[in-house]
């Protein structure tokens, strides 16, 4: 059963129970199907078509459908061994979206660390605020803007998937809005924050540009990532982060590791 097949269905059928068993039983089958279950300990299907989330381990979302299947089970499922941040530890989450990574991060590093999650999209930043809020989170620090390698405004490319808007055009979407970027060692360091400890990025196809602004950061070589890959060569990306310790930088291209010759599938969910 397709998204958009419930979605014709779900005009057809007058308000009430039709419709809101046909939603429950869409979302459980997918909730099923990617493996989430062992995670979630309640939902609650809202009017407006977002979900309400409360997962086992305390943690709570009000969050897009879709964000929710595809971001928990990247950062929850397949993603979780590569996630090597601890207690007092600075993260960046660049491309934080609506916050699922921004919030699980926050919680484990504790009130003595900090996470810098950036996120350029305004329907994104409404969910990232509000899901900080939910968690009663006081050590994130929030940038309303894109990455790149030189401060100014670029076009953010707006799909239909709240997790796929880009700075780099594709010929499928031609929605979009303008928005403020800047280098990633500017951001850190008009925080004031001395030192980075670990950053995932996921930033649809502006993985270069994003690195290129962020070289004084990626001097540090205790520094940690993880980077999914959207159409860079993988040989830019490691040129980029070299002087990183060995088997610190993780690259995921369509869910595949693709650095230190490593190919295999990490998950059999896909």
């Amino acid at each position: 059963m397709s998204v958009s097949m419930v979605t014709t269905i779900s005009k057809i059928l007058p308000d009430g129970n039709p419709k809101e068993n046909l939603r429950r039983l869409f979302y459980h089958h997918l909730y099923n199907n990617y493996a989430l279950n062992g995670l979630i300990k309640k939902i609650d299907l809202l009017h407006d078509g977002t979900i309400f989330l409360k997962l086992n381990n305390g943690l709570v979302f009000h969050v897009p459908f879709w964000d929710a299947v595809w971001q928990l089970r990247e950062h929850f499922i397949l993603y979780e061994k590569y996630h090597v941040f601890k207690e007092g530890d600075t993260i960046v989450d660049a491309g934080a979206n609506v916050g699922i990574f921004t919030i699980k991060a926050a919680k484990t590093v504790g009130a003595q660390g900090v996470v810098i999650a950036i996120e350029p999209s305004l329907d994104n930043l409404k969910f990232l605020e509000t899901n900080i809020k939910l968690n009663d989170l006081k050590n994130t620090i929030v940038v309303r803007k894109g990455l790149w390698n030189k401060k100014g405004r670029k076009k953010l490319y707006l799909s239909y998937m709240p997790g796929s808007h880009s700075l780099i055009y594709r010929e499928n979407i031609d929605r979009f809005s303008e928005i403020e970027v800047d280098k990633l060692d500017s951001i850190v360091k008009e925080t004031g924050i001395k030192k980075v400890d670990f950053i995932k990025m996921d930033i649809e196809g502006a993985e270069v540009e994003a690195l290129e602004g962020a070289r004084q950061i990626l001097r540090n070589d205790d520094l940690k990532m993880i980077i999914e890959l959207h159409g860079n060569p993988i040989q830019k990306v490691m040129a980029l982060t070299r002087n990183l310790a060995p088997g610190s930088t993780f690259m995921f291209q369509n869910y595949k590791l693709v650095n230190n010759v490593k190919t295999r599938r990490e998950t059999e969910l896909w």
